[in-house]
């Protein structure tokens, strides 16, 4: 009997400081992630030199991806830009690690995306699908509560569900920063959609806050670039995607 206790307490103690150890090991990790303001320092390092290049490249993006909206019919467009936002996407992240990395970038890199044209669709209709899938913990409550609004006996029960589907919109917001790395998996690795998808959520596992106030130290610098009749974000954007790339590469070994 004492021979099983002293066994357990041993094996309790085992377990306990390989947890611990873990638990110590992880910590180390986030300690050696770097900063946002150093990943911020480096983009803007890595765009030196490059800037005219960076402008120049977003400027073609966009008026691609926003010129397809004015394809008439409608509806065509919209098939369209389906289509050809994955790719697209990919490209962009694809272009903005070699600026990172300083990798010899080109403007023809933006459409890197359509030599994976499958797999950069499969993976931006998978995340489409798996947010709106998410989304409707929220949406569901709140076409219940306008109905309910609609009633002036229930305006107070609409009022609450109204308010209980904004709150049912976070996992969708939540699933949509997991999912964030993956556009970056897929061109930086030959990957199907899906396992892009699940290793983006296994590197931004204890990343997501990280990667939001990362985002949001831009607010400023978009405030000013309203101000500037929006003309600010030809400069924002490059800095901001370059950035992006620069967590990427801060996180993808995890």
């Amino acid at each position: 009997m004492n021979i099983y206790n002293s066994e357990s307490k041993f094996l309790a103690s085992k377990l306990y400081l390989s947890f611990l150890i873990k638990g110590l090991t992880m910590d180390l990790k986030i300690l050696e992630k770097t900063e946002n303001k150093e990943l911020r320092r480096e983009a803007r390092e890595a765009l030196t030199g490059k800037w005219g290049l960076a402008v120049g490249t977003l400027i073609i993006f966009f008026i691609i991806t926003a010129g397809v909206g004015f394809i008439r019919p409608e509806i065509v467009g919209s098939v369209i830009s389906l289509l050809i936002s994955g790719a697209m996407s990919v490209g962009l992240c694809y272009f903005s690690l070699a600026i990172s990395r300083s990798d010899n970038p080109k403007l023809q890199l933006i459409f890197y995306g359509f030599k994976k044209f499958g797999t950069s669709l499969g993976v931006y209709l998978l995340m489409l699908i798996f947010i709106l899938l998410w989304a409707l913990i929220g949406i569901v409550p709140g076409v219940i509560g306008i109905i309910l609004l609609r009633n002036p006996s229930l305006l107070f029960a609409g009022q609450i569900v109204i308010v209980i589907s904004f709150i049912g919109l976070i996992p969708a917001i939540i699933a949509a920063y997991a999912y964030s790395q993956s556009y970056f998996i897929i061109a930086d690795n030959n990957i199907g959609p899906f396992k892009a998808i699940c290793r983006s959520i296994t590197i931004m596992k204890g990343n997501k806050w990280k990667f939001f106030w990362l985002n949001l130290s831009f607010i400023w610098w978009a405030i000013l670039s309203v101000i500037t009749l929006c003309i600010g974000f030809l400069w924002l954007v490059p800095y901001m995607v370059v950035t992006m790339a620069k967590f990427y590469d801060d996180i993808k070994d995890r």
